[in-house]
This record gives structure tokens, C-alpha cells and sequence, in this order.
């Protein structure tokens, strides 16, 4: 009797403080991170890249990429400044800051007399490099610019992403490479102008100027985000010097799926300390009372 009442303490406690960590497992989760965001301009003449790192975020649940500002080719007006990138409960916010306004500037050595923004490109599997997610369509893509050369039609985000340069019809470099050798101080936030993360990866190979969607699956909208938005979610605009600020969010379900609705309620932290503390005091009790009657 007395091995089973502490088998049934012991086994009360274990499971109390298996659920406990699998709990705070699950509060930690965050499908975003690792996951790597990158723009360019039409031209390439300058971009910004920001990888989320769960250590990187601040406590509004923003984290920040700097461009170098001194790195855009072919005037002021091609400068960025930076991204910033949100995860909310249910959205995913995303801010570019430059100086190219959301519907281009006018370039008569353009094919259509304007050059502006490319599209905004993520990767949910950073391990696989932007050119190789690409060609297998992995990659998800946000045509933000409706005046862009985007290969899709519509503003939105879309999957099964296919990725394009227009660089040639927009005055523009023709690589990476090309951008690089013109301007030796360029720098892209989280990747260097030779394509080269901050974590040492070659995400983006030098030869390349994939800088919008060529195809792919629509998903949903995009939400405009006013500078009221922006304020009430702590963005912090002292971090950029752009004239422009283009800010939008989506859907996270549209990429990540509905979160699953637990099968079983499952206690409260708080209820499993407590729930342990009395599985393992009654191992502590029944073992006392054993040693006791050996006297």
C-alpha cells in the first residue's frame, strides 16, 4: 500500500511538471523566427533585409533592420533607410522607410518612365538561399506597389512565389554584384551587399537582381497602416530618417494556418506548480513515515 500510495505521488508530480514545461514551450513559439524579409527597388539601386531573431525583438514585439545611408545609387531619391517587422496575436506588420515615394518617381530611362519599388519578398525556410526558394517556388511574396512591374496583377500577398528582375527595364543594376562595385559602402541591414547574412549564410547570390514576384498564388489583401497605427504599436520612427513611410500588415493565418484548438483543457502554470508540489510532498510524507518506523 505504502509503495503504491508513492508511486501514485511520484507519477502525480512528474506528469504536473511535464505539462508545466510543455506549457511554457508553447507560450514560447514564434513561427517567424529565422525567417528572412527583403525589398529592392526596381533598379536595385539600393534594399534592405531583415532576418527575425527571437533575441532581437523588443518588448512591443518589433524588431528592426538599418540600411546604411549613405548607399543608394542614382540620387536621394533611391535612398533606404530601413524595415521594420511586428508579429502580433493574429497579424504581421511590416514598415520600409526611404525616400522613394509608394508610386515611384518619374526616370525617362525607364521602359515606362518610372521607377519605384520592387516587391517585398520572405522565406520561410532561411536555410534554402533566395535564388534556390525561388526556382522551387517556396518563397512568399507582397506586391505593395500598385504601379510597380510586378508579374502578378493585384496589391497583395501571395505564396508559391516565383521571383523576377525587372532591373533592366528600370535603369538598374544588373546583379548584386553590379550594385556592390558601384557603391563600395553598401550595406542591406541584416545582409551585406555581397549577399551575405549576419549570421555568415549567403542568402542572396551576387549574380543575381530577382527583385519582384514573377508568380504566384494569391492569398488575401494587405491592411494599410496609418501613422496612428503605427504610433498605438510603439513603431519607433527615430529610427529612420526616410521622407516615405509605407506601412502595411496581413493575415498570419494566411500563412501559418489557424492555430489549433486544443483537444483537452489544460491546467493553468500556476494549478501545475501546485498540482507537482502536492504529487511530490506526498512522496516526501510517505518516505518520511518510513523512515520513522525504522527507529
Amino acid at each position: 500500500m505504502k509503495s503504491q500510495l508513492f508511486t501514485n505521488g511520484l507519477k502525480t508530480g512528474t506528469v504536473a511538471l511535464g505539462l508545466l514545461c510543455l506549457t511554457a514551450q508553447g507560450a514560447s513559439a514564434n513561427p517567424l523566427n529565422g525567417v528572412v524579409f527583403n525589398v529592392f527597388l526596381e533598379c536595385i539601386n539600393d534594399g534592405v533585409v531583415l532576418q527575425r531573431d527571437d533575441a532581437r525583438v523588443n518588448e512591443y514585439n518589433w524588431q528592426y533592420a538599418i540600411d546604411a545611408t549613405n548607399d543608394g545609387s542614382g540620387g536621394s531619391q533611391f535612398e533606404m533607410f530601413g524595415m521594420g517587422v511586428r508579429e502580433t496575436q493574429d497579424s504581421i506588420w511590416v514598415v520600409l522607410n526611404g525616400n522613394t515615394p509608394l508610386t515611384g518617381v518619374f526616370d525617362s530611362d525607364a521602359a515606362d518612365d518610372n521607377i519605384g519599388w520592387g516587391d517585398l519578398f520572405f522565406n520561410l525556410n532561411p536555410t534554402t538561399d533566395f535564388q534556390t526558394a525561388s526556382s522551387e517556388g517556396s518563397l512568399y511574396g507582397v506586391r505593395f506597389a500598385g504601379t510597380n512591374d510586378s508579374g502578378v496583377s493585384e496589391v497583395g500577398l501571395y505564396r508559391n512565389v516565383t521571383a523576377q528582375s525587372v532591373t533592366g527595364s528600370n535603369h538598374g543594376y544588373a546583379s548584386l554584384d553590379a550594385y556592390h562595385d558601384a557603391i563600395a559602402s553598401a550595406d542591406l541591414g541584416d545582409m551585406d551587399a555581397d549577399g551575405y547574412l549576419d549570421n555568415g549564410q549567403q542568402y542572396y547570390r551576387g549574380g543575381s537582381s530577382l527583385n519582384t514576384i514573377a508568380s504566384g498564388t494569391p492569398l488575401s489583401g494587405i491592411n494599410w497602416l496609418s501613422d496612428e497605427d503605427l504610433a498605438d504599436g510603439h513603431f519607433d520612427r527615430s529610427l529612420f530618417g526616410g521622407s516615405e513611410t509605407i506601412a502595411f500588415s496581413f493575415s498570419k493565418s494566411s500563412v501559418f494556418g489557424e492555430p489549433e484548438a486544443p483537444t483537452q483543457s489544460v491546467p493553468e502554470p500556476s494549478s501545475l506548480i501546485g498540482l507537482a508540489f502536492l504529487g511530490l510532498s506526498a512522496f516526501g510524507v510517505k518516505r518520511h513515515k518510513k523512515q520513522s518506523s525504522n527507529w
